[in-house]
């Protein structure tokens, strides 16, 4: 889904499953906001996303 993410142009992808190591560093390299929702907690965010 990265990969798709980088080539359709997105900031971010928002996803319900938690992100492999390889999905979180291609994220980081594309200066893609990567961003898991957990059912029950606080949103994760795993790349570069300023607050």
């Amino acid at each position: 889904m990265v990969n798709k993410a980088v080539i359709a142009g997105a900031s971010t992808l928002v996803n319900l499953a938690a992100p492999s190591t390889l999905a979180v560093d291609r994220a980081r390299r594309y200066s893609l906001n990567l961003i898991h929702l957990a059912r029950d907690n606080q949103p994760r965010f795993y790349s570069p996303v300023t607050r």
